[in-house]
């Protein structure tokens, strides 16, 4: 039976709670027990990995809210760095991947109504899925979300509250919880299922390369959903002696709001500003509540945690635009990382950038 076991203390709950962390302080972390890699070639979506996702009913059938999320393709740069398009899910963000098995989980456990607080993408994503899926929604966002990402909302029939920053939603939907304790939080921040969605990008690749992964695999980090579902990835596949070494991670951030660099790197906080002042929005997170798992994945990947700037940023975005190739800033954030690995020689081997987010929600 899947229980939710603590990442401080190793207390362990059922995976039924309507809590989203132990007493301790420390977040839940999810072992699904499977060691096998199979891939289901009759599904044409993420569930053709289940024998690695978390086993929620026994029935062996994808879920009826799937969308076909996952499958996105793998094209390469001018220069030959291998891009994969994960903006090319149903919502258009690679949140889709998380949404789909955090609500089929919401789905089996009987949820009538979920909350999430979020940026704009993983919040139209939740919403998505729970309005495939029959479920009522409430997505706290900050006013500075994309009114692209607000529409998305209004067409899901999701409950829209939005205002202040990103930090005033995730206190806006704290308070809210505390008053409305039969909702399920759709956290894909604090909820593991989310993560052990995302991870299916890392079997993708692994798919697509036939049956290898590069040696470096670049992802944007804010809360580090996506860092950590590499990590997730990576060690299934270790586990399931499918590889013996996994690929380095390579994390991005702003270097407006670059928590995760300053910790990992040991710089000054002086030398960089932790504001949310940044065109990559959906990276903007002063505090990540798992800091210290991601800060971890990356270490154990013998990986590197960068930071880069707005010109940057708007560079990179540009340059994948002359490509045929539209993202928004936070997708654009993680190429300009590689692009700038790719000047100091940090990078001469095989690498991938994972490129998160469409660019139309972003005007």
């Amino acid at each position: 039976m899947l229980k939710y076991r603590c990442y401080v203390c190793s207390s362990t709950f059922e995976i039924t709670t309507t809590r989203y962390r132990c007493d301790c302080g420390g977040l839940f972390v999810l072992e699904t027990g499977s060691s096998v890699f199979e891939v289901d070639r009759s599904d044409w979506s993420l569930w053709r990995y289940r024998s690695l996702l978390p086993k929620l009913t026994k029935e062996s059938s994808s879920p009826p809210i799937s969308m076909g999320e996952g499958m996105t393709p793998l094209v390469k740069d001018l220069d030959g760095c291998i891009l994969k398009l994960d903006f090319l899910n149903p919502t258009l963000s690679y949140k889709d991947r998380g949404s789909v098995v955090l609500m089929a989980l919401a789905k089996a456990l009987g949820v009538k109504e979920v909350a999430i607080d979020s940026s704009g993408n993983a919040g139209v994503s939740v919403a998505a899925y729970a309005k495939r899926a029959s479920i009522g929604a409430h997505v706290f966002v900050p006013e500075s979300t994309s009114s692209k990402k607000v529409k998305q909302l209004q067409l899901f029939d999701a409950e829209i509250h939005q205002g202040g920053d990103r930090s005033f939603a995730a206190l806006a939907i704290a308070e809210f919880l505390e008053h409305n304790r039969d909702i399920f939080y759709a956290s894909h921040v604090y909820n593991p299922f989310f993560i052990h969605g995302v991870k299916t990008v890392v079997f993708e690749i692994f798919e697509q390369l036939q049956g290898r992964l590069p040696a470096e695999i670049v992802v944007p980090v804010g809360n580090g959903t996506l860092v950590l579902g590499v990590h997730e990835a990576i060690e299934d596949l270790k586990r399931a002696s499918v590889i013996q070494v996994g690929p380095k991670i390579i994390a991005v951030q702003a270097r407006a709001c670059a928590p995760v660099f300053e910790a990992f790197q040991q710089v000054p906080i002086s030398s960089y500003r932790l504001s949310q002042e940044t065109v990559a929005e959906g990276i903007a997170i002063t505090s990540p509540p798992r800091a210290s798992e991601i800060i971890a994945a990356v270490s154990e990947s013998n990986g590197s945690v960068i930071a880069v700037s707005e010109t940057e940023i708007l560079d990179a975005q540009r340059r994948l635009f002359e490509q045929g190739i539209d993202v928004e800033p936070t997708a654009a954030a993680t190429y300009a990382g590689y692009l700038m690995l790719r000047k100091s020689s940090c990078i001469e081997s095989e690498c991938a950038v994972v490129l998160t987010g469409a660019g139309l929600k972003s005007r």
